[in-house]
């Protein structure tokens, strides 16, 4: 199932396009959230224990 879930960040038309495999630690540690969208950035920072960051998604 892993192999099916995308976990791309990119910038569309101003829009942040997070995949729906991206874990919170993928949003937290990627430059394009934080460029263009901080407070989802610093959100998924505060999202659980770093292990819940590592395994949980968007």
């Amino acid at each position: 199932m892993s192999g099916l879930l995308g976990r791309r960040i990119s910038v569309d038309e101003g829009r942040v396009m997070i995949q729906s495999g991206c874990t919170y630690a993928d949003v937290a540690s990627s430059e394009l959230p934080r460029q263009h969208h901080s407070t989802i950035a610093e959100l998924v920072g505060h999202i659980g224990y770093p292990s819940v960051r590592l395994r949980g998604t968007l």
